[in-house]
């Protein structure tokens, strides 16, 4: 317990002492090694992490290897991959990848009780992510509000099931093709109005993700029309683009409930709500309105 009586755990990740005793661990370079334990540290709840070398290698001062490479070095002489591909492709020219650590959340809190706040959390990542969570598709539903897709595994943790991310395992344990990459065509018309509507146009597939689960009991008009708000207060504060949140970002923090900024600041009328399209080209040149 730290000084305020909370419970530490929360707030750490518990490393796997016996990773030294792995020969395989002991036979990495150093720099892949800070590499492994980079990951660890770095990965969300579910052990899922959107990867990205360029910062990885510059927080364990060396150069790596690209995406292929470092995949394959991680899960060298494993009977069960250490790491999968869980989104994206290996291609370094990917900004969509993403990997998961197949039971990690097992591994950092043990059997998930949805009764204990931060274990909630953790199966609440655990579904954005399409992951199993060990409870069935009712609990689920109470929980939630919503349950998985009738197709989707609800098996234990333990199990390193990934579904409809291009690598699923099938009851035989052998490997199997899933479903390819979307295209632009395949995405259903409210998702794409409101990726029309939002202001920063990165990391579509974890949007569209996050979407797939929070349409099932949000409606899709309330987001669109948050999304729209938020591009109206990025446009009239001059919001440069790396202030702006990631789609995915936004959709998992629930901000299409943001209140205007002038509500929050005053409690008046919002001031977007006197804008007009030629004001909005103007503050997208940099110009004076007429307010």
């Amino acid at each position: 317990m730290n000084e305020n009586g909370k419970d530490k755990k929360r707030n750490t990740v518990n490393m796997d002492r016996n990773r030294w005793e792995d020969p395989w661990y002991r036979e990495l370079s150093p720099e892949i090694k800070n590499v492994w334990d980079y990951i660890l540290a770095r990965c969300d709840l579910a052990g899922v992490w959107k990867v990205d070398l360029k910062l990885a290698a510059f927080s364990v001062g060396a150069d790596l290897p690209g995406k292929e490479k470092l995949f394959s070095l991680l899960n060298a002489g494993a009977k069960t991959e250490r790491i999968k591909l869980l989104s994206g492709t290996n291609d370094d020219n990917d900004t969509e990848t993403e990997w998961c650590i197949p039971g990690y959340a097992a591994f950092q809190c043990g059997k998930l009780n949805p009764r204990n706040r931060y274990h909630k959390s953790v199966l609440k990542t655990l579904i954005g992510h399409g992951l199993p969570t060990g409870l069935t598709r009712a609990n689920e539903r109470t929980l939630f509000g919503h349950a998985r897709d009738k197709h989707d595994p609800s098996d234990s943790l333990a199990r390193d099931t990934l579904e409809s991310k291009g690598r699923i395992r099938d009851g035989t344990g052998k490997a199997r093709q899933g479903k390819a990459r979307k295209t632009a065509g395949d995405y259903p018309d409210d998702f794409l109005a409101f990726w029309k509507k939002y202001p920063r146009h990165v990391g579509k597939g974890a949007a569209w993700r996050r979407w797939q689960v929070i349409v099932k009991s949000v409606s899709a008009d309330v987001i669109i029309a948050g999304a729209e708000r938020y591009t109206q207060e990025c446009a009239k504060e001059q919001r440069e683009e790396q202030y702006i949140a990631h789609p995915s970002t936004w959709l998992n923090a629930g901000r299409w409930d943001d209140e205007p900024t002038a509500d929050r600041a005053s409690g008046g009328e919002p001031t977007y709500a006197k804008w007009t399209p030629e004001d909005l080209a103007k503050m997208e040149k940099g110009e004076q309105t007429n307010e």
